[in-house]
């Protein structure tokens, strides 16, 4: 008898044979659905995270799984896919997970990413933020320092000086074509304040009406004594309270327009002027070396004012480095011209009274060379800060290196040239200008005025600065070059 299971498996395997071909078929399709999906990454319509999948244009790694809800896009492309959802461990998918993890806690933080390109710019951006604590207290210092050097200004070396004012005028004349006054001085100083002289005012000042003087005016007494006797005399007018409206008037613009750099070139110049009357004036009088003494205070002034103006950066550097390369040259220069030219520092009545002042200690030729570097150092400063600038900026804002970096900041160079020799040469024309209207005159010929010596001291610190004015746009745009590429960093 046969059996009922026989038939029925045999009928069920038939049976179920059309049933299995069409499950394959239909897993097949869906399959096949699925893979045309995730070969148009624009189709995304079917499951909310299957695109996910379809952007990484790859097959599921294994231990991966197809996304579900709730899980988290990635810019890689690549979800919590791994089975246990944590993304960690090791393989892609752990190492991709820790990577986004990574520059998601870096975006977090605003410090980290200020690092851009350069070390230049974020020396620039700290520059430009703020000033900082130590550079307010060298401020501070710097003013401090200007105003202990400007001390006493009745205070001199064997001579005392009082301070008076005029009560009233007794006599305007003139004597032998020279005009005078017959004047009423009382004391305001020294032991005698209150006291009462009668004294002329003569002589060259008393020629013009900014000259003469109307009851009110300070003046300054010289006072010499022989035994019991005491002479005063007329020195000068009292001018230095009106420079202080003026001193005002430059302190608000330099801060207004400048902020902190103009407060801190105000203190730089404070601090360059108490550096030569505190150190350089005493050791030239002393009979020191003057050019040595000059050099000395040149560099403690280049440091003060490049570091407290423009920062402790690489720009800085770049500019101290090419002005002291190029004083060196300057002041080898300035030697050879004085010995070619026969100079001896006698040439003008001034020469001749610090030389007799300080019984011929001081080396009068070498002052005259410490004067042509003074002259200098101003306009040498102000040509390297711009092309260390220059070169520093070029190397940000671009992607210039080396010699094109070089060669572009070299040309605005050029350009600063042809400006700054032409304002020297204006300014120590101007500050000789009474002698080169009396060489106009035609008192003597034109060649033997220019052969004199003071006229021919003039001419060549004229011609050593602009020299020297030449030489510092290479050698400062080099240095800058130099620093600017080793502060590169890639992004």
């Amino acid at each position: 008898m046969p059996s009922r299971a026989g038939p029925h498996r045999r009928s069920g395997r038939r049976a179920r044979a059309p049933d299995d071909r069409s499950q394959r078929e239909g897993r097949g399709h869906r399959e096949e659905h699925v893979h045309q999906r995730r070969s148009d990454p624009r189709d995304h319509s079917a499951h909310p995270h299957e695109g996910i999948a379809a952007r990484s244009h790859r097959p599921l790694h294994p231990g991966e799984r197809f996304p579900r809800h709730g899980d988290r896009e990635t810019p890689f492309g690549r979800p919590d896919q791994r089975v246990g959802g944590s993304g960690g461990g090791s393989g892609p998918v752990g190492y991709a997970r820790r990577r986004w993890e990574g520059r998601r806690e870096r975006r977090l933080q605003p410090g980290l990413q200020r690092r851009r390109r350069f070390r230049a710019v974020d020396e620039r951006r700290r520059d430009a933020a703020g000033p900082l604590s130590v550079r307010r207290l060298v401020l501070v210092v710097a003013v401090a320092a200007a105003i202990v050097a400007c001390g006493d200004p009745n205070t001199g070396v064997g001579i005392e000086v009082i301070d008076a004012h005029v009560v009233r005028v007794i006599e305007t004349g003139a004597h032998e074509g020279a005009k005078f006054q017959r004047l009423a001085v009382q004391l305001d100083g020294s032991l005698y304040r209150g006291e009462v002289v009668e004294l002329e005012w003569d002589g060259r000042r008393a020629l013009n009406e900014n000259g003469f003087l109307a009851p009110g005016d300070r003046v300054l007494l010289t006072l010499s004594r022989t035994g019991n006797t005491r002479t005063y005399t007329i020195s000068e007018i009292v001018r230095l309270p009106s420079l202080w409206p003026f001193v005002v008037i430059l302190a608000v613009a330099l801060v207004v327009v400048g902020r902190w750099k103009g407060l801190a070139s105000l203190a730089g110049l404070g601090a360059s002027i108490a550096v030569f009357l505190l150190a350089v004036l005493p050791a030239v009088r002393n009979g020191d070396d003057p050019l040595l003494a000059t050099l000395i205070g040149s560099i403690g002034v280049l440091v003060v004012a490049v570091f407290v103006v423009h920062g402790f950066n690489r720009k800085s550097i770049a500019a101290l480095v090419g002005t002291l390369g190029t004083l060196v040259l300057v002041v080898a220069l300035a030697a050879a011209a004085i010995g070619i030219a026969r100079i001896t520092g006698l040439g003008t009545e001034d020469a001749i009274f610090v030389f007799v002042g300080t019984a011929g200690k001081v080396d009068m030729p070498r002052l005259v060379l410490a004067g042509v570097v003074v002259a200098s150092l101003g306009a040498l400063v102000d040509m390297a800060v711009g092309q260390a600038s220059t070169a520093f900026e070029l190397s940000a804002a671009g992607e210039l290196r080396g010699r094109r970096l070089y060669v572009s900041a070299l040309n605005v160079g050029r350009d600063h040239i042809g400006s700054l020799v032409n304002t020297l040469a204006l300014a120590y024309f101007g500050g000789a200008l009474p002698l080169i209207v009396l060489v106009s005159l035609g008192f003597q010929p034109l060649s033997v005025s220019i052969n004199s010596e003071e006229i021919t001291q003039s001419i060549l610190a004229v011609l050593i600065a602009s020299i020297g004015l030449v030489l510092c746009v290479p050698l400062t745009t080099a240095v800058a070059t130099y620093l600017a590429d080793r502060a590169r960093v890639p992004s």
